[in-house]
């Protein structure tokens, strides 16, 4: 009695099951092997290394980190590693096998890290790392001929030879005085400075004279520096007297700062100053509108000294007027 041919048999899903349990006895016992025996120094065949050459050929731009399972079972990618397999049709046993892949050598095997892909062998070797996708630990004394015996890279003696004491800290010099304290130090840093933008009034009047500025419009520090009038403003723009002997516009102005010569000079001409306290934010908002999609709240001063600067009427502060008495903090 002759058996029937495979095309003659239907799916069996007896056979099926019976071997999808052969398959995951294989699976754990390929586990185990690769758990305890690195893989990378194996040989599965005599032309491992023409093969693996030839495979650097032929997908220059494949990633051995992460696979892509897509671009692989793609069908330009089934022809193209098609075609790379059958070289090996008569020079590998079992050369169109079957394996498990791990899309990403950083996991391990499970559900959704593992595909099944054609390999010319389903062997231990196929379980492992791929080339080059990880880099073995440097070993250390073992022997001359490692390059790495006896002293292990560091050399003899010297701070870089010892262990435990880490990475010097910035600055040190092996035990010398440090550059930071063989010079004497000399005045502070004041965390409460401000940087003003001096405006003397002479060029104030120079500028309107040239028609750069429009004395008959409010005047802020954003057409100041828009005309060039001041140039890098950091905390404010301050107004100063000299040359007050030459200014006869009067104008509307509103400053960080004035001196009191220059407050009395605008005054005098029948112009008006106010100043007005401006932080970081209320100051880019000034000179910068068109960074804010949406002008924030000025805020208010917070320390008593500002209070109490920009509260005095005789520094024509813009908390002594009547409708901004609301915003003054104590």
């Amino acid at each position: 009695m002759s058996l029937p041919s495979a095309d003659e048999l239907e799916q069996n899903p007896d056979i099926e099951k019976q071997w999808a349990v052969k398959a995951v006895n294989h699976s754990e016992t390929y586990y185990k092997l690769i758990s305890s025996v690195d893989g990378k120094s194996l040989r599965l065949t005599p032309i491992d290394d023409e093969i693996y050459q030839d495979f650097q050929d032929t997908f220059p731009n494949i990633s051995l980190q992460v696979v892509d399972e897509d671009a692989m079972k793609s069908d330009e990618g089934k022809v193209i590693w098609r075609n790379w397999i059958m070289k090996y049709e008569n020079r590998v046993n079992d050369y169109n096998f079957g394996t498990l892949l791990r899309r990403n050598v950083k996991d391990d095997y499970n559900e959704k890290n593992t595909m099944f892909a054609p390999a010319r062998k389903l062997d231990l070797g196929n379980l492992s790392d791929n080339r080059k996708a990880t880099q073995e630990k440097r070993r250390l004394g073992r022997g001359p001929a490692s390059g790495r015996g006896k002293t292990c890279g560091r050399g003899h003696k010297g701070q870089k030879a010892r262990t435990g004491n880490g990475k010097p800290r910035r600055g040190f010099e092996g035990g010398q005085t440090p550059l930071s304290r063989r010079f004497p130090k000399r005045g502070f840093n004041n965390p409460f400075e401000k940087t003003w933008a001096p405006l003397n009034l002479d060029r104030l009047q120079h500028w309107i004279d040239n028609g750069r500025i429009d004395p008959t419009q409010p005047i802020t520090m954003k057409h100041l520096l828009d005309t060039r009038c001041v140039r890098g403003i950091k905390d404010g723009v301050k107004l100063l007297a000299d040359g007050r002997e030459h200014f006869k516009t009067p104008i509307t102005i509103e400053v960080a700062r004035a001196s009191q010569k220059a407050i009395k000079s605008i005054e005098s001409v029948g112009g008006t100053i106010t100043c007005r306290y401006f932080n970081r934010l209320a100051l880019r908002a000034t000179i910068k509108p068109e960074k804010f999609w949406k002008i924030p709240k000025f805020a208010t001063p917070m320390k008593q000294r500002d209070i109490a600067w920009y509260s005095d009427p005789n520094n024509r502060g813009y908390l002594s007027q009547s409708e901004n008495l609301k915003e003054r903090v104590f």
